[in-house]
């Protein structure tokens, strides 16, 4: 029986259409042999060695290998593949094609689904065996294993660090840093460690976060970035164990991901190898302090309605919740409310002055004025309709100084991501990895603490949107609610129609209330068309009430 050759010999002689990939993401990749005219040339004599006719060639140039979608050259010839274009797809590397495993499964099954081979010339695998199919699944298995594997490690690294007593995170107040990477080690600065043991030295001796900040703001101190001092900078430093020769790690996880969420209980504390600032019965002192203050403490939320409406004349910055206690004659004491420059109340006079004006006085005529104001049918329904239009005043450069801040952490956390992929493809050295992973991990725990600064300023402020069903509830019956509703209902609804409003002159003599200009543009068309509305009442947009101080 003769043998049957003529499959064997057409099956040889066939010549395979080949389509073939490349991928080039940065100039990095460029200087260690990824070039586009590398994996060209690798590619085209694998192809004509094995008697295969390159039909096409896709080409992803200067684009990250992170999304398989977001590749247009390779989404072009995932098509061809399913148009029956291709027998076979050539390219460097796996990693030019998928970078995680569950990209590559997918991707293996649309080969398969339509009978096209896989190719990798550097790491040996043609997926039209069943022996290259299984290769190519535990390479991806394998790099996403070591990837996890490099991050557990660095994070192993850094807790090992802490462990020595070094710090990770980047610079502070009243250290600086000696050595590079993982032999960096925390010496006191001596300039700076002044300031550092003053703020200490002023909150026992009974000074408050406000008082302290003002105190270094008018001595010309600066942060460790180079700004005034605020009250939750002053807080930052009295509650940071570094300073008592301790180091804490490991006080978000995965923040990237999870935000606030991610403030893990279990904190690694040890003592450190570098010199203390502060003694520990000075620590102490300050943590009895403000554990006392922290449970005597009243929030004065709901208290103050203008807050967040009600504008400093000097800076033009929110003014905040402020007062005193007077003793009466009788022996009994006397709470007096007043609103205060928010600049003044958290950096100090040498920033802004108080600016302080009485809260009673000036919510009386507010809500005496607004009142009438809105004694309007029509215009009450055109507010409505608008509502959603003037949600921001007040907070706005705080709310974006806070994305920005997440902005930046999202992308050092994405600079990981891609050191990360650098690595996986033979760019980076193990050393080199872990070393840039430290690197950002610390950044990020910098940026972390400089946003948790930002937030603790935004609860000076109340800024709450409104449900249109709420505001039509309160608009029934406009007068008697800025008397009888809560401060926080009022302080809603002034949001929704005060544009803000402004203490005139240092001696605070005028307040001025600028109503939102949709308000004011709403009224200027209604007075127009129906002359319901008095020149008295809308030209000016404001007016002025001599307050008693």
């Amino acid at each position: 029986m003769g043998i049957k050759t003529d499959g064997l010999l057409e099956n040889f002689l066939k010549q395979y259409r080949a389509g073939v990939y490349i991928r080039v993401s940065t100039h990095e990749q460029a200087e260690h042999g990824f070039s586009l005219e590398g994996q060209d040339e690798h590619t085209e004599k694998y192809a004509d060695l094995f008697n295969m006719e390159i039909v096409e060639k896709y080409i992803d140039s200067g684009i990250s290998g992170k999304s398989m979608e977001a590749r247009p050259a390779l989404q072009r010839m995932i098509r061809d593949v399913k148009d029956g274009k291709l027998d076979k797809i050539i390219t460097w590397k796996v990693s030019r094609i998928a970078r995680n495993n569950r990209d590559l499964l997918n991707l293996l099954k649309i080969l398969n689904d339509h009978e096209v081979a896989l190719i990798s010339i550097s790491e040996g695998i043609d997926t039209s065996s069943m022996m290259g199919k299984m290769m190519l699944q535990f390479l991806g298995i394998m790099a996403e294993f070591e990837r996890y594997t490099i991050i557990e490690n660095v994070k192993m690294g850094m807790e090992r660090r802490t462990k020595l007593g070094l710090k990770n995170g980047g610079r502070m107040l009243g250290y600086r840093s000696v050595g590079e990477g993982r032999e960096s080690k925390l010496v006191i600065d001596e300039r700076e460690a002044e300031i550092v043991s003053l703020i200490f030295k002023l909150y026992i001796s009974g000074k408050g976060y406000k008082a302290i900040a003002n105190d270094l703001n008018k001595k010309g101190h600066k942060t460790v970035k180079g700004n005034n001092f605020s009250i939750t900078a002053v807080k930052g430093i009295l509650e940071n164990p570094t300073y008592i020769g301790k180091i804490r790690y490991n006080q978000y996880v995965d923040y990237a991901n999870k935000r606030r969420k991610g403030k893990n209980d279990d904190v690694l504390l040890v003592d450190g190898v570098h010199e203390a600032i502060i003694d520990e019965i000075t620590w102490n002192q300050a943590r009895y302090i403000q554990s006392k203050k922290t449970k005597n403490s009243t929030k004065n939320t709901g208290k103050y309605p203008l807050t967040g409406i009600l504008r400093c004349p000097e800076c033009g910055y929110g003014m905040v919740a402020a007062g005193t206690t007077n003793k009466l004659k009788d022996g009994t004491s006397k709470r007096i409310r007043y609103y205060s420059c928010g600049q003044f109340h958290n950096k100090g006079s040498a920033v802004c002055h108080a600016n302080s004006v009485r809260a009673e006085y000036a919510e009386a005529y507010v809500f005496e004025q607004v009142s009438q104001f809105l004694n309007n049918d029509g215009l009450i329904k055109k507010i409505v309709k608008k509502l959603n239009h003037d949600r921001k005043a007040g907070i706005a450069p705080m709310f974006k100084k806070r994305d920005r801040i997440e902005r930046e952490i999202s992308k050092a956390a994405e600079r990981k991501k891609k050191d990360i992929l650098l690595y996986e493809d033979g760019i980076l050295s193990k050393q080199d990895i872990m070393g840039r992973i430290e690197a950002v991990d610390s950044e990020i725990e910098s940026m972390i603490g400089e946003l948790d600064e930002v937030k603790q300023e935004l609860v000076l402020f109340n800024h709450c949107d409104v449900p249109v069903e709420q505001v039509q509830n309160i608009f029934a019956n406009l007068a008697e609610l800025l008397v009888s509703a809560d401060a926080i209902e009022r302080q809603r609804l002034l949001k929704l129609i005060v544009d803000k409003i402004t203490v005139k002159d240092k001696k605070i003599e005028n307040i001025h209330i600028e109503y939102n200009p949709i308000i004011q543009g709403m009224m200027d068309e209604m007075n127009e068309e129906e002359g319901e509305i008095s020149t008295m009442e809308t030209s000016p947009s404001f007016y002025e009430f001599r307050a008693v101080i």
